[in-house]
């Protein structure tokens, strides 16, 4: 086939074209490319290289994630449910034409099996701590403090003189922000607890699956139970902050707390995806417009959602010094709270 004459509604992954040296090289991560040769490839090679890409990081879960037959489903102990979406626009957004349109067929090739939510291939060192990212939280009321200085910084752009486009970048970007700081006050308060507390640790390893079911060769046994809290600690730098529900489980794990309500973030989140993913436009190719009303609205949740958070968790720790916690009570939510994921 002539590489000109790609048409990729007919694109063929059983009968791929095969890729050049100079494309990239395999990795013990999956297929590397070669960006500089990849901007100037064909269309129908790129296709080719971001679906090698994906598939050699990315698997159907049922070929090695332990699964709940209950209503659990299965159990991504070493990281995700990965989107394909996510990922290659991640990777290839800015090295291709029409990325919203050309990404959109790949994602189609991989997901035609059916499969939406991935796990990963390459693992073993995903969630190893790196002390450049190391925190230092010093008290515990100290995660709610940095989020609403964040906030007070973010609203400080709002002010930035510019024509109507710059301002226009300027509330998208200071919206986007908003999801990310409220991701950072999550992890800092996990952080903190499970630095600072051991019997917060023990209950992170005891309770949540991804730590519970791993499993640990005999002749490492000593060695990770030495550096068990750093391995938690890199648990928590592989995570993903925005995935309410795999937040929700770690907190109930090592805190028997909820989360307070999340739908009103969860519609943010939507708008941020493309807001970042999309160069601010919809599925659709429409730009995105995030209004000042907004974004006020949008930090008036996040500090709420904070706050009950910080609440919920002090009135944690004041059961437990008068006495402890009924499991039963725990599991159960604050009178009148919705539980809405």
């Amino acid at each position: 086939m002539d590489e000109d004459d790609f048409d990729e509604d007919v694109f063929d992954i059983d009968d791929p074209p095969p890729l050049p040296p100079e494309a990239g090289e395999m990795t013990d991560k999956g297929f590397e490319p070669n960006d500089v040769w990849f901007k100037t490839a064909s269309r129908r090679l790129q296709h080719e290289v971001m679906r090698q890409w994906f598939v050699t990081r990315f698997q159907d879960p049922a070929m090695d994630t332990p699964y709940d037959g209950g209503e659990g489903g299965y159990l991504y102990i070493q990281g995700g449910p990965y989107t394909a979406e996510d990922e290659l626009y991640g990777r290839f957004a800015d090295l291709v034409v029409d990325p919203d349109d050309f990404i959109r067929r790949v994602v189609d090739d991989v997901e035609q099996d059916g499969i939406d939510a991935w796990a990963p291939i390459h693992y073993d060192r995903e969630d190893e701590y790196d002390d450049r990212f190391a925190l230092s939280i010093l008290a515990e009321s100290e995660p709610l403090q940095r989020l609403r200085a964040r906030i007070e910084q973010s609203k400080q752009v709002l002010t930035l003189q510019g024509n109507e486009e710059a301002r226009r970048l300027a509330q998208q970007l200071v919206f986007a922000s908003a999801i990310g700081a409220t991701e950072t006050f999550l992890y800092e308060v996990a952080y903190f607890w499970i630095d600072s507390d051991e019997k917060v640790l023990r209950s992170v390893v005891t309770r949540l699956p991804a730590l519970k079911e791993e499993k640990i060769c005999l002749g490492d046994l000593f060695n990770r139970l030495e550096g068990l809290k750093v391995h938690v600690k890199g648990r928590l730098q592989a995570m993903v902050w925005h995935r309410w529900d795999q937040v929700a489980q770690l907190y109930r794990a090592a805190l028997d707390v909820r989360l307070p309500s999340v739908k009103e973030l969860d519609v943010a989140l939507l708008k941020r995806h493309d807001v970042v993913h999309r160069s601010g436009h919809d599925k659709d190719g429409n730009p995105v417009t995030v209004t000042a009303a907004e974004i006020e609205g949008l930090f008036a949740a996040i500090e709420s959602f904070a706050t009950e958070l910080e609440r919920r968790i002090t009135s944690r720790n004041s059961e437990v010094c008068d006495g402890g916690i009924d499991a039963a009570a725990a599991d159960a939510p604050p009178p009148g709270t919705s539980t809405a994921l």
